[in-house]
């Protein structure tokens, strides 16, 4: 930190400021990511230098750098809005964090759906909407790149925002390719006994059933979607490949 750094530092620090600022005010992301290193170089035990170097480097679409900056800005301040936007944003790049940062990441998000279950209900239905589409938007981008975790936790914010079988099919479906098989299943029974009539529902506990090895449970799954859509195509194509003995894909 600069309270630490020796009076011949703290002057170079000064001059390092002022070359920052003439960068970004001349919108010179090449002489902003040098003079950023500079920085680092010679205060590295401080976030504003990582910040810096950050930004240089998404102007320049340098995701890869970009991710190092905002990873190591995340490990100054695990609350940090900024760097938190460029990871929902390059979900992909999350992969490239060390572990314990990532730790932090989860932890702040813990902390962070607390403060929403308080003022949940604070919150208009046309804003609690609007959360909703923005969690699933978020969440669908973690699922392509394969980060289930991540997209379950984001499926299911988003059904608590505003229910949603789109939602609600994603979280069941995220858990299941994480090898929570189980809890998928009970969280779409439970959602099955509110909504009776839910054909996808059916059809996706079938599925998660039949992966499992349970075959009797998946075909009762699927008879009832059945029962519910006697013309639906995906069921009785599902039920087909059990008496032909096909292999099935999730």
């Amino acid at each position: 930190m600069a309270a630490t750094l020796d009076p011949s530092k703290l002057l170079v620090r000064t001059e390092l400021s002022q070359r920052v600022r003439e960068a970004v005010e001349c919108r010179n992301w090449e002489q902003l990511e040098y003079w950023s290193r500079q920085w680092i170089q010679l205060d590295g035990r401080s976030a504003d230098g990582f910040k810096w170097l950050a930004r240089a480097s998404l102007a320049q679409n340098k995701l890869k750098n970009a991710a190092y900056a905002y990873g190591r800005l995340l490990d100054f301040d695990p609350a940090n809005l900024e760097a938190k936007k460029f990871f929902a944003q390059n979900p992909s790049k999350l992969e490239n964090l060390p572990q314990q940062t990532i730790t932090q990441m989860r932890a702040q998000k813990e902390a962070e759906k607390v403060k929403t279950w308080t003022t949940n209900h604070l919150l208009k239905p046309e804003s609690r909407k609007e959360l909703a589409s923005l969690e699933l938007e978020l969440a669908q981008k973690y699922f392509n790149h394969k980060l289930f975790a991540e997209a379950a936790d984001r499926f299911k914010q988003s059904y608590e925002w505003h229910p949603s079988q789109i939602s609600a099919l994603g979280h069941a479906k995220a858990l299941h390719l994480q090898g929570r098989g189980l809890e998928a299943i009970r969280f779409l029974r439970h959602q099955l006994t509110q909504f009776p009539d839910w054909v996808e529902g059916w059809i996706l506990v079938g599925k998660v059933n039949h992966q499992l090895g349970h075959a009797t449970e998946s075909q009762k799954a699927w008879q009832q979607a059945l029962r519910l859509d006697q013309n639906n195509i995906e069921a009785l194509d599902l039920l087909k490949n059990i008496f032909l003995q096909r292999p099935m894909t999730f």
